[in-house]
């Protein structure tokens, strides 16, 4: 079975795709390449990325979630910020892995030793700021705390593009036990405005449709500023088959927010503050 497409966003950046349309991010350069997240750790990724660059090959991780951090153990040289250190541990055992993927269609036509694998760890600490040079491009860390305590996002400055991850776009999730409080995802987000938004025009993304125009990050600050003053739409939410959640901002069918807006968070009640 074929787990992997890709399609070349630009000149140095390639999209790679699994099973579950989760995107992962090839960035190659004229001497060395970075891949940005591993996806939910079906097949050899490793093998599938050596097809389309023989650089050598960094893995940076945006943060520990299984459907991002989950091939890791594929590669040598895998960065994550410590601060996701617990979150890798609990999305990477085997029974937590089992059992999100048992639910999901097609998954069950995937042998479960294909995603099933033993786990990586530790891996290189991963800091804001912190530079990739590749040749001819670079890929710089940009810690966006929130989403999980060690959430980063991939700034391309040379392309003026930034992969925003899972750390701010049309559904952020601010519920497990280690998410950070609203008003604390709120203050990330400020300092990525104030500090980076002059420094790129192309926003990436890993689920849905993989991008979002800038207005996602005042989308986002808004309905932030909007949940802690309590004029959220406050919409009774169901995640992962839990409930006891809250959707910031009433959306349609397809998950569009209804005023037109992009940015969006679902939290836990006792996150609003």
């Amino acid at each position: 079975m074929e787990y992997f497409t890709s399609v070349p966003i630009s000149e140095h950046i390639i999209r790679i795709c699994d099973p579950v349309a989760v995107a992962m991010y090839l960035v190659i350069g004229e001497k060395e390449a970075v891949l940005i997240d591993t996806g939910c750790g079906f097949g050899n990724l490793r093998e599938y990325v050596s097809s389309l660059t023989d650089r050598p090959v960094t893995v940076l991780l945006t943060h520990g979630h299984l459907d991002h951090a989950a091939g890791a153990a594929d590669f040598d040289r895998v960065y994550m910020n410590r601060r996701d250190e617990e979150v890798y541990r609990v999305h990477s055992a085997i029974d937590y892995r089992r059992s999100f993927y048992q639910d999901i269609p097609g998954i069950r036509d995937i042998p479960a030793s294909e995603y099933v694998r033993p786990a990586q760890e530790p891996f290189c600490d991963l800091h804001d700021g912190q530079v990739f040079d590749l040749g001819g491009i670079s890929v710089e860390a940009v810690a966006v705390p929130g989403h999980t305590p060690g959430s980063m996002m991939m700034l391309m400055p040379q392309e003026r593009t930034i992969l925003f991850g899972d750390a701010c776009g049309v559904g952020v999730m601010l519920f497990e036990d280690w998410a950070l409080t609203v008003s604390e995802y709120r203050d990330s987000l400020l300092s990525l405005k104030e500090k980076q938004e002059h420094r790129y025009d192309t926003v990436l993304r890993n689920h849905g449709t993989f991008g979002s125009t800038k207005g996602v990050l005042d989308d986002c600050i808004a309905c932030c500023g909007d949940i802690l003053a309590g004029r959220d739409d406050r919409v009774p939410a169901r995640v992962f088959g839990q409930e006891g959640f809250c959707q910031a901002k009433r959306v349609d069918a397809h998950g569009r927010r209804l005023d037109g807006r992009e940015g969006n968070i679902l939290y836990r009640l006792d996150k609003a503050r």
